[in-house]
């Protein structure tokens, strides 16, 4: 089963590498796709992550993970849970 989580706030200079590195061991991580925050006012990053895990699972790491500081930015996380 595959989830999606939304990372928000970045530091531009992130890298997959360095973010895989930095949720590896609390997600297992099967895609990850960095791209620039769409609000124009920000130049922040953002991250899509596509985990091997449940929607129970991701919204766990996301309430837990929110907050953290990743490259000294403090990140808001979001789970992304599709009704079907």
């Amino acid at each position: 089963m595959a989830s999606t989580i939304v990372i928000r706030n970045l530091p531009d200079d992130i890298t997959e590498e360095g973010l895989i590195e930095a949720l590896g061991e609390f997600l297992p991580v099967g895609k990850l796709e960095i791209m620039d925050d769409p609000n124009e006012m920000t130049s922040d990053k953002q991250a899509v992550v596509h985990a091997d895990c449940s929607s129970f699972e991701a919204e766990t790491f996301a309430q837990r993970f929110n907050g953290r500081i990743i490259q000294g930015r403090k990140v808001a996380v979001s789970a992304m849970l599709f009704m079907g």
